[in-house]
């Protein structure tokens, strides 16, 4: 069978406000709008006779989404292998986690730090999330398959004391946890502008490699990590390069809410990546994406 992934974007509501949030021009004029269960059956049902075998549901926080278990519940119906990106706001309470978790295959949750006090200010609403217990209703409920750790990194976390942080609670999860990657942020430049941007969100390429590289020496992990949307000639070694693209972009397929189908990401490189004159000669010219075409515009100098 023929891997397809089917992404759908069938929810807007979100308990966050994360600084680094792409979306967050969206969240307060879409906040109330509601996709009804009869236009999920009728996508869901579309697309698996089209030969999708996965979907993602998209768009901030699925839990907290009404139609959310209605969804879930159809595409196992429907024998779709179902992923689900979170930042785990219910899966502290026990009796949400062991509602949700049968009906989920892969799962990616977002953990921006582990710090509470660095939790309420990157999220802005001062909502924290115990990821401890988010792990122990994990391992009690879910029958995993594939299980992501995800951190974008921004201006509060990228040092290698709070990432130490992070790897340190991961570490003791290790054998449920099949990837960990931190994710150098997409960036709205237009939304935020320059000031918010360079304050906030763009890590110059060298710091993350430097904090990168205190991490290698201060600990062995039990885990494997990765460095997403960092460009390769950044990273600390080239063991990163096999680690580093984390998506099949050709199998995947976007429908936004009014049924228009994104353009096929077989031509275009992902999430504003740019590549310069520069990078002719580079000898990861056909793995790596480049920098975030933004970063230019950011610090004011060339890549």
């Amino acid at each position: 069978m023929n891997y397809k992934r089917l992404e759908l974007y069938l929810w807007w509501k979100c308990n966050y406000k994360c600084i680094f949030c792409i979306e967050r021009r969206y969240i307060d004029e879409f906040y109330d709008k509601k996709i009804e269960e009869s236009e999920i059956l009728k996508k869901l049902i579309k697309y698996k006779k089209l030969g999708y075998n996965h979907v993602t549901f998209l768009w901030w926080e699925p839990f907290i989404q009404e139609n959310f278990l209605f969804a879930l519940k159809l595409a196992k119906k429907l024998w779709y292998t179902v992923l689900v990106t979170t930042n785990g706001v219910l899966l502290p309470f026990e009796d949400k986690a062991k509602l949700f978790l049968s009906y989920i295959d892969e799962l990616i949750i977002s953990i921006p730090v582990v710090d509470e006090q660095l939790q309420s200010i990157i999220n802005w609403v001062k909502n924290v999330i115990n990821f401890s217990r988010v792990f122990e209703n994990i391992k009690k409920y879910w029958k995993w398959k594939f299980l992501k750790i995800n951190t974008v990194l921004n201006k509060y976390n990228y040092r290698s004391e709070v990432l130490f942080g992070i790897l340190s609670l991961l570490d003791d999860y290790s054998d449920i946890i099949s990837e960990v990657s931190f994710t150098y942020p997409d960036i709205d430049y237009g939304y935020y502008g320059r000031d918010y941007c360079k304050e906030n969100l763009a890590i110059r390429y060298e710091d993350i490699r430097d904090e990168f590289q205190r991490l290698e020496e201060l600990y062995k992990w039990n885990i494997l990590y990765k460095i997403i949307d960092v460009p390769f000639c950044f990273l600390p070694s080239e063991k990163y390069i096999e680690l580093t693209d984390d998506y099949n972009y050709q199998a995947r397929l976007k429908e936004k809410e009014d049924g228009e189908i994104f353009k096929n990401w077989e031509f275009e490189i992902p999430r504003r990546r740019a590549h310069t004159l520069k990078c002719k000669w580079c000898k990861y010219l056909d793995v790596c994406w480049g920098y975030s075409s933004d970063y230019v515009r950011i610090w004011r100098e060339k890549f």
